[in-house]
């Protein structure tokens, strides 16, 4: 696994870097519909590689009746044969309890819901789109879209030798607790904008906040990889009341050039 990370480090983002991240404020937004940040060029971020690994299918859900009420139709990142058998077991294991299995839960738990007067099946999809893709490493976005007005997109990094999920301590420090503060001072201008605006609450006060959202609401797992930077990604509502996951994202972008060791 050592092996594995320090190739990935060399190749992708030298990172010997969050050892003494300073403040500083990236003025990069995530500008796609699954909230990848824009590149040098003010271009959305685009796959690096082709990733044709998948498996794609749909699922049928029928009330009382016999009527067809769900669909959940599912184009997701799947392993063939190509792959090591620890990493198919562990990558195909992780898709299918993670997004396929909560998306035919969701649809068989709703059924009943179903007014007896819609004439179309309520349709659940899941798609996926590389994000960065190295021989052994794969960024990608999967995205379960519940209506054509909300969709909840996660991000995750693999090591596809042994089709595990990569956690951010991975990629810098042994410690956890020092990368996340590292992580958090960096990124706390970022999430502070992200607050809605109180003309009661001072400066000091809302970083206060912003800095308690950070902290409750990151997700080591929940980030992807470029050749020149790492995005964190926050669901918006982690900073805003009211709102649920199909909000969208933000990406808390940290460039090779913010730290240094």
């Amino acid at each position: 696994m050592k092996k594995i990370i320090a190739a990935v480090l060399i190749a992708t983002l030298t990172l010997t870097l969050f050892a003494a991240c300073g403040n500083k404020k990236s003025d990069e937004t995530e500008t796609t519909k699954y909230g990848l940040a824009p590149n040098h060029n003010g271009e959305p971020v685009k796959p690096y590689a082709e990733f044709d690994s998948n498996l794609t299918d749909a699922k049928e859900f029928k009330n009382a009746d016999g009527k067809v009420v769900y669909k959940v139709e599912y184009d997701v990142p799947w392993l063939n044969d190509t792959y090591s058998e620890e990493a198919k077991t562990q990558f195909n294991n992780y898709i299918q309890a993670e997004f396929i299995d909560t998306a035919l839960a969701f649809a068989e738990n709703n059924v009943k819901n179903v007014r007896p007067d819609e004439t179309e099946p309520r349709t659940i999809k899941i798609s996926y789109e590389p994000v960065y893709k190295l021989d052994n490493v794969l960024s990608v976005v999967i995205s379960t879209a519940y209506s054509s007005q909300s969709s909840i997109n996660v991000y995750r990094t693999f090591n596809l030798d042994n089709g595990f999920v990569l956690h951010a301590e991975e990629f810098f420090t042994e410690n956890v607790e020092e990368t996340k503060e590292a992580i958090f001072d960096t990124l706390l201008p970022e999430a502070a904008a992200l607050l809605p605006e109180d003309s009661k609450v001072s400066a000091e006060e809302k970083n206060a906040l912003a800095a308690e959202k950070l902290a409750a609401g990151f997700d080591s797992a929940s980030f992807y990889i470029t050749d020149s930077y790492i995005a964190f990604i926050y669901n918006i509502s982690a900073f805003s009341e009211g709102m649920g996951a199909g909000a969208g994202t933000h990406a808390g972008i940290l460039h090779m050039t913010i730290c240094s060791n």
